[in-house]
């Protein structure tokens, strides 16, 4: 009882996270307008693809042992399990070998994966670019749908 069923309301973990802000009991705690309305959950399509290019090549430049690779590799399990390989169609898993080896438990080589893939879509395959559908939207919808 109380507990909130944020799957009835739609919109996804964004909606979820800004909504949860939202209904902090101390106002401190809760976002103000400006900060709620720059959160995800308003983010177009291609500003969510533009945000995961950029992190992906933030985190490309760092080494390892780096405090932010650390920490998104540890949401791994939580974003995807034991490997996000089984997420990935096989045409997918084959294309994305054949320029660059991926550690699929690594959170940072799934972005890596994005943004290669988005940075060189028109140089796939005609059947890998209908797996991920148009640019922008059938793009971050497939990579959204399967890793929220």
């Amino acid at each position: 009882a109380g507990k909130a069923e944020w799957e009835k309301l739609g919109g996804g973990w964004e909606a979820k996270d800004l909504l949860e802000g939202m209904v902090q009991w101390h106002a401190a705690k809760r976002p103000s307008a400006q900060q709620a309305y720059r959160h995800p959950f308003f983010w177009g399509l291609p500003k969510r693809l533009q945000f995961l290019m950029d992190l992906s090549d933030a985190v490309e430049a760092r080494e390892p042992e780096d405090g932010l690779v650390q920490a998104l590799n540890r949401r791994g399990k939580k974003v995807f399990g034991a490997s996000w390989e089984s997420k990935i169609e096989e045409e997918l898993l084959q294309d994305l070998g054949t320029r660059r080896k991926y550690d699929y438990a690594q959170v940072c080589h799934l972005l890596r994966a994005i943004r290669n893939k988005k940075s060189h879509y028109y140089d796939l395959r005609e059947e890998v670019r209908q797996i991920l559908g148009g640019m922008p939207e059938g793009y971050v919808t497939y990579w959204s749908s399967r890793f929220p």
